[in-house]
């Protein structure tokens, strides 16, 4: 629709043109057009076979997890069916809300999306294509994406053990010495596990690893919602260490274990143990963890 000067005015449409009739226009004269634009699922093809992307007009919108607190992660969600899709009125940067779900959120759930060019602007992590509305992501998605991350020290990291990625780590990094660090991630509801992967974060010159001069880190469980944490497994595979010496963990590429159960464990809780490493500053020391991760048995 073309208003000229706040009043209706006619007007015809010519190869994606507003066409307008021949007038006589003065100063100060305002055309104002009114834009019909749709919100849309798009399906992926090929690599992204069973994903899709949100998108609304020309921009290709982003779940960005900063934008959604409360709501699951940005790889713990997906895109349920495009109703009531709509436009946050005077958002900055542009919001589009659309409903999403997740193993947590049975039922669908408002959630906003940005432009993808704006998406992790505020350090959160994001995510493009989804699972598409009727997917069965689950089998793929750790169980532990709905749970709640904790660690033994908070530290200075604003990052995540729930998304997936290096680049979202966290730290136990407070200046000060402790024997004993861990990352966990606490369920209210039990899971049943047959794969644990733990991804360690960043290595610093002054620490973000685990020391194994005393034990390799291990693996603990939660049998109940809030019971006692209970020896599951040592990480095996994890390389030999000191507190000074990351040995070939500077290698991003050696940072991923995994632990195969040949029983599968029922559990409201994952946690990794270990001894903090100083590096070259003896009076403290910290570790560091990107990811912490569990999928069903078979998976």
């Amino acid at each position: 629709m073309v208003t000229v000067n706040g009043k209706g005015h006619p007007c015809t449409e010519k190869q994606g043109w507003a066409v307008l009739p021949a007038r006589i226009w003065s100063d100060g004269d305002r055309v104002a057009v009114q834009y019909k634009i749709a919100s849309r699922i798009v399906l992926g093809q090929h690599g992204n076979t069973g994903a899709a992307v949100l998108e609304w007009g020309p921009f290709v919108m982003a779940y960005d997890a900063s934008m959604n607190p409360g709501l699951p992660g940005a790889n713990s969600v997906k895109l349920a069916a495009l109703t009531g899709a709509h436009v946050v009125a005077g958002s900055s940067p542009l919001q589009v809300t659309a409903n999403v779900a997740s193993r947590r959120l049975t039922q669908a759930t408002p959630a906003a999306f940005v432009p993808f060019a704006d998406a992790g602007s505020s350090g959160g992590a994001y995510r493009v294509w989804l699972p598409a509305p009727g997917t069965n992501a689950e089998g793929a998605e750790s169980v532990l994406a709905d749970g709640r991350e904790s660690r033994s020290r908070q530290g200075n990291a604003e990052g995540s053990i729930l998304d997936d990625g290096a680049s979202q780590f966290v730290v136990t990094f407070d200046g000060k010495k402790q024997d004993e660090d861990w990352f966990a991630v606490t369920l209210d509801h039990p899971v049943t596990v047959g794969r644990i992967e733990f991804v360690g974060g960043q290595i610093f010159h002054d620490g973000g690893w685990f020391d194994t001069s005393g034990g390799k880190p291990i693996v603990q469980v939660q049998r109940e919602a809030g019971s006692k944490w209970e020896r599951l497994s040592e990480i095996s595979d994890y390389p030999t260490t000191t507190a000074t010496d990351c040995g070939p963990l500077i290698d991003e590429a050696h940072r991923k274990f995994t632990i195969r159960l040949t029983i599968p464990q029922t559990v409201f809780g994952v946690r990794v143990v270990g001894k903090p490493a100083c590096g070259d500053n003896p009076l403290q020391a910290f570790s560091s963890c990107a990811g912490l991760f569990a999928y069903a048995a078979g998976r």
